[in-house]
């Protein structure tokens, strides 16, 4: 009895020293990319110029923020699980290697690809496309269908693969791991990139809460809570149509929760609308995908480096 109370002792010591040293990495942490300023002058880029600027400029996660930029598809998908994984990766790319053309939107008249466009945006990560469209909602309005078929198509390509990787996360991960996931994540956003994460909840029931049920969303943003101990993170999040997501990661507690907002800019942490709105279950994250976004972010490289043509869909 007496070797299991020292024990305890000594594992609540070690919690503790583990959590003051990831407050001190937290607060070395660079300030936040965004800044409010950059809200009024970042708009999704139409041309060819203004496109590689932003780029150039690192300024595409402003983009993420807007609720028009963003695709939202209902389809569960042929496997009757949902296609979050597959939105929010398509949607990372459409809005990475786009720019819309709007002087050819207001006189588009001759038959789009859909089918191919839509497969090259999804599988192509080099692929680079000017848009007939005024904004991205009108985009993923009109070619819904061609989407949704294309998403399915990709769970299930990705299915076994991606069903074999996750189903070993846990739902409870060690202080370590879900830490250095976590720094992880700030670490590409201080890069002013984008970190894609997948989300693990307890399942219900049996097999389901040992395995869990999973969601992804798209980290762009970060800044240390009120109280300075926990890390939040803007996201991006396709269940959430309203606005962005937010995701709080506390080390004292090795706990993260999440909180879906209608906010389309950084809210303030004391806003009232954001009492009570973290979710009480605990949950897991796990940056992914880290070859597969690092390849479709550098895709603007090429356009914006010589003079090779661009595709176009007209």
């Amino acid at each position: 009895m007496k070797k299991r109370w020292i024990a305890g002792i000594a594992l609540l010591l070690l919690i503790e020293a583990n959590a003051q040293i990831i407050y001190r990495n937290i607060q070395e942490l660079p300030p936040s990319p965004i800044t409010q300023e950059g809200f009024k002058e970042i708009s999704f880029p139409d041309s060819k110029i203004s496109y590689c600027a932003i780029h150039q400029q690192n300024l595409m996660q402003y983009l993420f923020y807007k609720n028009k930029n963003m695709a939202a598809f209902n389809s569960p998908g042929p496997l009757k699980i949902g296609l979050c994984w597959w939105v929010s990766r398509f949607t990372y790319r459409a809005i990475m290697n786009t720019w819309l053309d709007k002087k050819v939107a207001t006189k588009r008249e001759k038959k789009i690809d859909e089918s191919r466009f839509i497969k090259k945006i999804t599988f192509d990560l080099t692929f680079v496309q000017k848009l007939p469209f005024n904004n991205l909602s009108e985009f993923y309005k009109k070619f819904e269908n061609s989407i949704d078929r294309q998403l399915a198509k990709w769970q299930l390509r990705d299915t076994f693969s991606a069903f074999n990787r996750n189903i070993f996360y846990k739902t409870k991960p060690s202080f370590e791991i879900q830490n250095n996931h976590a720094m992880l994540a700030a670490k590409i956003i201080a890069e002013k990139k984008i970190a894609y994460v997948i989300l693990k909840f307890p399942g219900e029931g049996g097999f389901f809460r040992r395995v869990g049920v999973t969601h992804s969303l798209l980290l762009f943003n970060y800044r240390m809570s009120l109280d300075k101990k926990c890390l939040i993170f803007d996201a991006r999040d396709s269940n959430n149509r309203k606005g962005i997501t937010l995701l709080s990661y506390c080390p004292n507690e090795n706990r993260a929760s999440f909180c879906q907002t209608s906010f389309e800019s950084p809210p303030d942490l004391d806003d009232k609308k954001l009492q009570n709105c973290f979710s009480k279950e605990d949950i897991a994250f796990y940056v992914q995908r880290l070859r597969e976004m690092g390849k479709s972010y550098k895709s603007y490289q090429k356009v914006c480096t010589d003079n090779s043509p661009l595709n176009h869909l007209e």
